[in-house]
């Protein structure tokens, strides 16, 4: 009886494999890789939520996470104009993951499925959206216009003369 550990996405069970024939992280990769149909630097892997790297050795009696991730281009933009916005902080799912470089661009890797992606402008104020990651190694472009904010501070004329 060979030592198995379980590879899973989304809680369901992808395969059950032997340790000796799985050793390592890396090994695991290719195998989900080629199922999914994707690019093996696409694919993490996670054991009680810790990123496994490729040398990582499997271990018997363990689950195994699977999750594909996707590049994100996100664009910043003025509402009114479409001018480009740089500096604009950004979160995703309530952490923040940077802010634009000046020409109102970002990119970095992301989970596939659905995410709130808010942006923030000093100036300009937020937006929040939903988006919906796609996989498969398609770049997600996403363009965010911020749209301008007006404040208008009345006071009492008199008020100020007494």
């Amino acid at each position: 009886l060979e030592p198995l550990f379980h590879v899973v996405r989304c809680e369901d069970v992808l395969h059950e494999l032997t340790v000796a024939a799985n050793g390592t992280a890396e090994e695991v990769k290719t195998l989900v890789a080629e199922e999914l149909d994707v690019s093996e630097d696409r694919i993490r892997l996670y054991r009680d939520d810790v990123l496994l790297d490729d040398e990582a050795l499997m271990l018997p009696f363990t689950r195994v996470a699977v999750v594909e991730v996707a590049e994100i281009a996100l664009h910043t933009v003025s509402g009114c104009c479409g001018e480009i916005l740089g500096g604009v902080e950004v979160i995703l799912d309530g952490s923040s993951v940077g802010s634009t470089d000046d020409d109102g661009f970002m990119s970095w890797d992301i989970v596939v499925g659905a995410h709130d992606l808010r942006v923030r402008h000093h100036a300009l104020g937020e937006r929040t959206v939903s988006v919906d990651i796609s996989g498969g190694g398609r770049r997600n472009e996403v363009v965010i216009p911020i749209d301008p904010r007006l404040f208008i501070y009345a006071t009492d004329p008199e008020a100020e003369e007494e």
